[in-house]
């Protein structure tokens, strides 16, 4: 896994298709299209509110360590 640590968004509309390209702590990047302005939005408010994103090159997978509230937390 390696640990982003940046990114950058765009959407073109004259293709209707969005661009995220994610910037990792070994200097390497990742860049993945999506063809939806709502996809792009979900995925923009996961990057700028969690801190512990990871891209795992071999799977392809955005992923983070984020936990739900524990038991008793509303």
């Amino acid at each position: 896994m390696q640990r982003v640590i940046s990114y950058v968004v765009q959407w073109m509309p004259e293709m209707s298709i969005g661009r995220i390209v994610l910037r990792m702590d070994d200097g390497s990047m990742q860049a993945f299209e999506v063809d939806s302005p709502a996809e792009l939005a979900a995925l923009c408010d996961i990057l700028r509110n969690e801190r512990h994103l990871a891209w795992d090159p071999d799977q392809k997978l955005l992923t983070t360590n984020w936990h739900g509230p524990g038991p008793g937390h509303h």
